[in-house]
């Protein structure tokens, strides 16, 4: 490599604590980052990069230094042996760990941008296995895994359902063509590591799905960590729509800190939110603090009484924007605790599966989701998480919405005949 002059303001930086194993006389080195569990074979030439990044630099300055393949220092940036400055308070202690039992495709985070993705659609599940944000102990920290082990239909290593389905409930075959799912794993969690810094791990996350044009999917977890997906989204898409499904509004004003009673409060602050469609809802709530949010003509109700009424997914769905994205956010104790009984706040008289999978199917095909979270599955005392189930219909209805479909004829679907 032939060295040039160097520049000056920060843009990449050797990753601290990089382990950098010689081959001696056989030449060669080894780099291993072991909080990414990223390993990487490469020349001796790459020693004068990293010693270039010992300090930030930026990559202009470096390219003014020498003459290298800039495929190089694409490489060493996605196996985060170089690694923006500015981020290494979120980089430092790595980001996520695959999960025990995967749904879709185990794919790692360095190699989003290769892998291999759906025709139409590709999800990537993001695991986040936290409670920071409760203002009691409801054990949704084991929500990732329970959902994951809980879904009623898999998919093959590479991420595709099987390529025809039967949608028994709805009558109806669906073809699954052009859907991929990939599993980046779970957040890691760090001692002594308050929300925030969970946070800007999760953002980090999700901003690297939604640069590889992919529908983020993070399986919760409290609902506080909903605000970091959302900041995501705003930087990627700007203004959109919230579509929530709760028992609770989840808009109380009155904690100075984010958790998970006031996720939608904190949203609501927010410019970007065009409109916050919550649904289901049911709970009694104190008026204290809802002074800005409760004339805010952004917001909207559908009750879970409204729902039980009769009102078809049209109606719940009725003056929505179709011109924005959308964030779809679901807390499971929309569900009634008789269907849902693993979840930290359960409130009696929520909705039924069937009531909730039409809603959720119309609301993807009628507005395009662009990301969506489903939060607060605790663990159950028992072997069946009745909560994780529930949730796994509804998630796989929202990943397989806009599939090609085919309602069956009569004479196929079984359909009783009557006596004589």
């Amino acid at each position: 490599m032939t060295r040039r002059r160097r520049g000056a303001s920060p843009s990449l930086i050797t990753f601290p604590g990089l382990v950098v194993h010689r081959h001696g006389r056989a030449g060669g080195v080894t780099l291993a980052n072991q909080s990414h569990g990223t390993l990487l074979e490469a020349s001796d030439d790459v020693l004068e990069i990293l010693s270039f990044f010992r300090e930030p630099a930026t990559v202009a300055s470096f390219f003014e230094s020498f003459d290298v393949d800039p495929a190089i220092l694409d490489e060493l940036q996605r196996q985060a042996v170089l690694v923006d400055p500015a981020k290494l308070g979120v980089l430092r202690g790595g980001l996520l760990q695959g999960a025990g039992a995967p749904f879709g495709a185990k794919t790692y985070l360095r190699d989003l941008d290769t892998a291999p993705r759906g025709r139409d659609s590709t999800f990537a599940i993001v695991g986040a296995p936290f409670e920071l944000g409760v203002t009691c102990e409801g054990g949704a920290r084991g929500g990732p895994r329970e959902i994951r082990t809980a879904m009623p239909i898999g998919t093959d290593p590479e991420g595709r359902f099987p390529a025809t389905l039967l949608d028994v409930n709805a009558r109806r075959r669906v073809s699954t063509e052009g859907v991929r799912v990939l599993d980046l794993g779970d957040l890691q969690a760090l001692p002594q590591e308050g929300l925030d810094a969970v946070g800007a791990r999760l953002r980090h996350v999700v901003d690297a799905v939604l640069d590889a044009a992919m529908v983020p999917i993070v399986l919760g977890g409290d609902h506080a960590l909903t605000h970091f997906a959302l900041e995501s989204v705003f930087a990627k898409h700007g203004p959109i729509g919230i579509l929530h499904f709760d028992a609770h509004l989840d808009l109380n004003g009155t904690a100075p800190w984010l958790n998970h009673a006031n996720v939608f409060f904190h949203a609501l602050a927010r410019p970007e939110v065009k409109a916050l469609r919550q649904v289901g809802v049911r709970a009694y709530e104190v008026l204290t603090g809802w002074e800005r949010v409760i004339p805010d003509r952004r917001l909207s109700w559908v009750t879970a009484r409204e729902v039980g009424s009769g009102l078809s997914p049209a109606q719940v769905l009725r003056g929505l924007p179709r011109n924005l994205p959308y964030y779809l956010t679901f807390d499971v104790d929309v569900l009634d605790p008789q269907v849902a009984p693993e979840t930290g706040a359960p409130v009696a008289g929520g909705l039924r599966v069937e009531q909730l999978l039409p809603i959720v199917d119309a609301a993807a095909r009628a507005l395009r989701i662009v990301g969506a979270d489903f939060m607060e599955v605790a663990t159950a005392p028992t072997k069946r998480n009745a909560a994780a189930m529930a949730t796994g219909r509804i998630l796989t209805k929202l990943l397989l919405a806009r599939c090609r479909r085919t309602t069956l004829r009569p004479s196929k679907l079984g359909t009783p005949r009557s006596p004589g």
